[in-house]
């Protein structure tokens, strides 16, 4: 049986993680802050926290605050960012729009960038994993399609 351990070893996620299979991946270690927190690992919550906003584009969460974050005027849903609903909008459905995606969950500016909340994050996980899934089915049946099909 697979047991999900209360530690974690810091690998380097980012480049090794988000070339392939980036939701199905993260969301065990953000399931995990919820464990840590429900069973008052402070300390082991705050690690994890800050490997997350070390490598990802993702604020820092923190252990003290209601929603995990310090307050302030973050914006708390995707649809907050026109400009990238806009490019979600015009690029849905190809693969320029899941590296788009899998681009924000990134921080590729050394460190300068606070970091989407976790719920503007998770929604864009989430959707990275649906139009991943949604382009391999399509990849799929285009390998599983019989040459000449269709022909009369």
């Amino acid at each position: 049986m697979w047991q999900f351990k209360l530690w974690w070893p810091r690998p380097r996620i980012t480049v090794q993680y988000l070339s392939h299979g980036i939701y199905l991946w993260l969301t065990p270690w953000l399931n995990l802050l919820e464990v840590y927190r429900s069973l008052g690992r402070q300390a082991e919550f705050e690690t994890v926290a800050l490997y997350l906003h070390d490598d990802f584009n993702c604020k820092l969460i923190r252990w003290h605050s209601q929603d995990g974050f310090c307050a302030g005027n973050d914006h708390q849903s995707l649809e907050e960012f026109p400009h990238i609903i806009q490019r979600l909008t015009d690029t849905w459905g190809q693969r320029e729009c899941l590296s788009f995606l899998k681009s924000l969950l990134e921080d590729k500016r050394d460190k300068t960038r606070t970091g989407f909340h976790l719920a503007v994050f998770q929604e864009i996980l989430l959707l990275a994993g649906l139009l991943e899934m949604r382009l391999e089915e399509s990849e799929a049946q285009g390998a599983n399609a019989a040459p000449g099909a269709g022909r009369g």
